[in-house]
């Protein structure tokens, strides 16, 4: 989801997740799946929504070389080399962040 600034669509959330479980169920799926990234909010407006918190995904990671943040797979560990080493090697380092919450939402 993304919103314009200063513009409010009251409902908006909800009128999206309907659609978009409307189309799933029709396409024969049994539900949504979505991560909050705990960086921006809380998940919020997925409870609201009806969604359920299935799992947390902890702290997660990239890695940067420091005017752009790079995917950690970019970074994977390969000929011997761990990943922290091969990170090392191509000059970049790691930022954190604050990880995700993963939500369904059941088409039942």
């Amino acid at each position: 989801m993304a919103f314009l600034q200063d513009v409010s669509v009251r409902g908006g959330a909800s009128k999206l997740f309907a659609e978009a479980l409307r189309l799933a169920k029709n396409d024969g799926f049994d539900g949504l799946l979505s991560y909050a990234d705990l960086r921006f909010g809380s998940g919020n407006v997925y409870m609201k929504c009806g969604f359920e918190q299935v799992n947390d995904s902890k702290i997660n990671y990239w890695y940067s070389d420091g005017s752009q943040r790079l995917d950690r797979f970019l970074f994977r560990a390969q000929g011997g080399m761990s990943e922290k080493d091969v990170a090392k090697s191509a000059g970049v380092r790691i930022i954190h962040g604050a990880g995700n919450l993963v939500f369904r939402l059941s088409a039942q």
